[in-house]
């Protein structure tokens, strides 16, 4: 339903109706207009269809080794008075120990 009032809101546009009256009459927003509009011209094949708003990507994990070098790497850190024990710290001593980065 909502598919087809998009294409009927660009289609009356292209007809050459004018883009306030068009929206006003579907009850609907000059921002919502103005999206679908430039979705439309954007020339996407499925242009009028949502899009997914999720990241596409799932999160990585680190290692169970790494994960470790870096508890470690934290707690001597944390047993030094005045030490820095942050991300940047941590992870900067660990990327100094090893040859390779996390």
């Amino acid at each position: 339903m909502e598919e087809e009032i998009r294409k009927k809101a660009i289609e009356r546009y292209i007809q050459g109706e004018c883009p306030k009256s068009n929206y006003t009459d579907l009850n609907r927003s000059k921002k919502w207009f103005s999206k679908w509009l430039r979705h439309y011209q954007m020339g996407h094949k499925d242009w009028y269809k949502d899009r997914p708003k999720g990241s596409h990507a799932s999160p990585s994990r680190i290692s169970q080794i790494d994960r470790k070098r870096i508890i470690a790497t934290r707690k001597r850190l944390e047993s030094k008075s005045f030490a820095q024990i942050g991300t940047s710290a941590t992870m900067g001593i660990i990327q100094i120990r090893s040859s390779s980065p996390l």
